[in-house]
């Protein structure tokens, strides 16, 4: 396992909220190793212990989320991504999360 992080490197510390693990197993893939699904094993989350320390979860999310697919996929997805979630917060009539989404997403 040492060896394996290694060879891809640990999890990316732009995604240090969100998509760390989705993100390192896209990288664990292609180095020829397997991910492995266990239906019978059961995790605890403490009610996102974590996420609490963050006023502005949205807004990190998405920086997170914009960094996974422009790393993974590229900026043209990213950009329509990002189109998306702010079309969505200004379709709903949110501007100011609107606003406050997109300059999230050019930090990303």
């Amino acid at each position: 396992r040492g060896a394996l992080l290694e060879r891809i490197g640990a999890i990316d510390e732009r995604c240090f909220l969100l998509y760390n693990d989705v993100d390192l197993c896209k990288r664990i893939l292609p180095a020829g190793c397997r991910i492995a699904y266990r239906a019978g094993l059961r995790a605890v989350h403490f009610e996102s212990a974590s996420l609490t320390k963050y006023a502005r979860l949205k807004e990190e999310g998405l920086r997170n989320v914009t960094h996974y697919i422009r790393k993974h996929y590229g900026p043209f997805l990213s950009f329509f991504f990002t189109l998306a979630v702010v079309g969505d917060a200004t379709w709903r009539g949110e501007w100011w999360e609107a606003w406050r989404l997109l300059k999230a997403s050019l930090r990303a």
